[in-house]
């Protein structure tokens, strides 16, 4: 069995190989016959776990389940929507892979009791026969492999095939943020940065107060090279959320990476300059809050993209600094108090330095001497 053959809704059973045959047999053909009328049956595959079995065993057990779907084929209850296979032999990884897209396992009555048993066989839900058509089971099931199959792809090599899977979730999710920013992600990663913007946008309009869709736009926005777009957006954003101290971070000093002429670079240094000076007047700490918000904020910015205009940044790098220290102070005063050194602890450094001096000069000395 290839992770290729799952599909959305994947449900296994444990048969005991050491029964008779026709005590399988009759298992096999209870629930081949309700998954093969099952309303979402082109979605669904049957796992038949034999990794136990060897390589005769497992062709007796195939002839076997041919014989059932036969038979079931005559009284007119087979479809071939569904896809029902065992297992095999798999690897440790082949099965570790499989098994994380397993949404239920059905019990039957010959149920292998030593395998339902383990620990990682424990943690998966269990189905009953009786329950499967209920509409509530299989739409939480497909909701989570387009999860599951979301991730696989999304971390794997070929990252695209995530697509369609946080797209379908979403479908039916649409107020699940988390997998607007992965959907966005992925489009990202993908070389469709249009699309990744555009569904953040859809984000923002389905989830209106999540502030991190907002966050992510801009980011998206300037890495695109639309910093006037961004700029603007950020300033938006920032009187959306006035208390957000990201926000302001970036409507005030987002920089471009590169410019087109010499008086683009005096404007955004202006606009640097001038929102640089709005921080400092503007910061707020008199709670633990306002200080714990400013503190993610700087967390959030670096003045690197400052030393791309090639001027001199000295004040400026001088001010934000001070900014800095401002903010750390308040929120971990402990690091912001002078501690004075006694006179001994100063002298017992200096001594540890001249030391230290006089053995690199008799190091040159002596490798001068004998080399």
């Amino acid at each position: 069995m290839l992770i290729n053959e799952l599909r959305d809704i994947n449900f296994i059973i444990f048969p005991d190989w050491s029964n008779l045959e026709t005590a399988i047999a009759e298992d096999l053909t209870n629930v081949l016959r309700t998954l093969f009328t099952h309303p979402a049956r082109q979605d669904i595959t049957l796992l038949i776990y034999s990794q136990s079995l060897s390589d005769e065993l497992q062709d007796n057990a195939n002839s076997l389940l041919f014989e059932i779907v036969l038979k079931l084929s005559l009284e007119e209850t087979v479809s071939q929507d569904l896809n029902a296979g065992l297992t095999g032999q798999l690897t440790t990884q082949e099965w570790s892979i499989i098994k994380s897209f397993i949404n239920f396992c059905i019990p039957i009555n010959n149920e292998d009791r030593y395998i339902i048993q383990q620990p990682e066989i424990v943690q998966v839900p269990r189905c009953d026969l009786s329950e499967i058509e209920q509409p509530t089971i299989y739409e939480a099931a497909r909701l989570e492999s387009w999860h599951r199959w979301g991730d696989y792809f999304a971390d794997s090599e070929s990252p695209e095939n995530a697509i369609s899977y946080y797209s379908k979730y979403l479908s039916s999710c649409p107020h699940q943020i988390n997998y607007y920013l992965k959907l966005s992600d992925v489009l990202y990663k993908t070389g469709q940065m249009p699309a990744a913007i555009k569904k953040l946008q859809n984000g923002i309009s389905n989830c209106p107060q999540a502030e991190e869709l907002y966050y992510w736009l801009i980011i998206r926005l300037k890495q695109s090279q639309n910093y006037l777009e961004a700029r603007n957006f950020a300033q938006q954003v920032t009187e959306k959320f006035p208390e957000n101290y990201v926000f302001k971070m970036l409507s005030y000093l987002m920089l471009p990476e590169t410019y087109h002429t010499p008086q683009e670079i005096d404007t955004y240094r202006a606009w640097f300059q001038d929102g640089l000076e709005k921080l400092i007047q503007e910061i707020i700490m008199n709670s633990p809050s306002a200080q714990k918000k400013a503190f993610i904020g700087i967390s959030h910015h670096t003045n690197f993209f400052l030393a791309y205009q090639a001027k001199n940044d000295l004040v400026l790098q001088q001010q934000y600094g001070q900014l800095v220290h401002q903010i750390m102070a308040a929120n971990y005063p402990q690091w912001g108090q002078v501690h004075l050194i006694s006179s001994i602890r100063v002298l017992t450094i200096v001594y540890s330095l001249l030391s230290y001096r006089v053995m690199i000069t008799l190091t040159c000395f002596l490798w001068q001497t004998f080399i």
